[in-house]
């Protein structure tokens, strides 16, 4: 690690403003640069390769600042915490937050995270997070609501991504449906097996009954569908319109399991569907366990998918593949 930092140490100080120079080039849009910024990453430690980046935003957007241009305001208020001037960088920030600016305080939030300029701090992240979100920032809210859903709170998760999905926020979109599959899943463990002790106040599952109004077995019949049509058409939505991994990777792992594990009540399981979905996954993420899981799923439920097909996938639309090989089609 040593040996590396010494090694661009010396590359960023000998070629200071060429370095200077390919970091404006590439945050101009211009491709070279971006390529040379990118095997930066593969050769160097990321951390470094971003503290770099980021001392060097402090030189190129300095004069913006002092203008009162807003993006130049906003990456040299993150270059400065880069170059260890954390309180003039918040002072920076306060300048735009004074003034209701709500994607500086997602900035903000994001500069507490694990490995970032500020340092991690994650009681002055989600107060930021909540400050943005409460003002209407659908970005801030669809963030608030992935952090209450690794917290474990899916009813507050669902609370968030909600209100962000109704500003055709993607990711908001992605993770309130995220949030229904699971409610609909935990509704139908419920109504198969209708335990004696009836759900209380305390517990999640009263509150998936109370937000959906399902009272009864019918209640829930008769909802189930709606709610499920709901969730694959936000995934479905997602992957024709989302250009952002991670939300290309929760909507193929919803689908597939929708698909694959349809809940109680809804429709009969659609295991090519589900497996188509499960490749698409394993191919965005490259993750050796995803194809693993993948091709478990073919050999458990005796699906006829060979390494020809996964070729075919590849160019084509499942529905025409489907087509194709004369399996069924859902309407």
């Amino acid at each position: 690690m040593s040996f590396i930092k010494d090694q661009f140490d010396m590359f960023f100080t000998s070629t200071n403003k060429n370095f200077i120079n390919l970091v404006q080039a590439a945050d101009n849009g211009e491709e070279w640069a971006k390529r040379e910024i990118d095997k930066m990453f593969n050769d160097y430690d990321h951390v470094l390769v971003v503290s770099r980046i980021e001392q060097a935003r402090a030189i190129i957007y300095k004069n913006g600042a002092m203008r009162g241009d807003r993006t130049s305001i906003l990456r040299y208020a993150r270059g400065l915490e880069w170059c260890g001037q954390r309180n003039e960088a918040l002072n920076w920030y306060m300048k735009l937050i004074n003034q209701g600016d709500t994607g500086a305080m997602v900035q903000l939030a994001d500069d507490y995270g694990k490995y970032e300029g500020l340092g991690e701090n994650e009681t002055e992240k989600r107060r930021w997070l909540f400050s943005a979100a409460n003002a209407g920032n659908d970005v801030a809210q669809a963030k608030l609501g992935r952090e209450m859903w690794y917290d474990g709170n899916i009813p507050e998760a669902a609370k968030w991504y909600k209100i962000s999905a109704r500003y055709d926020n993607l990711a908001g979109i992605c993770g309130y449906a995220r949030c229904l599959q699971i409610e609909l899943e935990t509704m139908a463990e419920y109504f198969t097996g209708l335990p004696l002790n009836k759900p209380n106040k305390n517990n999640y599952l009263f509150e998936y009954l109370s937000e959906h109004e399902i009272k009864t077995r019918e209640d829930y019949l008769r909802k189930a569908k709606n709610i499920y049509v709901y969730i694959e058409d936000s995934f479905l939505d997602v992957l024709s319109n989302s250009q952002q991994e991670t939300n290309l990777s929760e909507a193929c792992h919803g689908l597939s399991r929708l698909y694959m594990y349809p809940p109680y009540g809804t429709v009969t399981p659609d295991r090519y569907r589900g497996a188509y979905y499960q490749y698409i996954l394993a191919c965005i993420e490259e993750n050796r366990r995803a194809y693993d899981f993948f091709w478990k799923l073919v050999h458990e439920y005796g699906l006829q998918i060979t390494e020809n097909d996964l070729k075919d996938w590849d160019k084509e639309s499942f529905d025409d593949w489907a087509q194709k090989k004369n399996l069924y089609l859902r309407n």
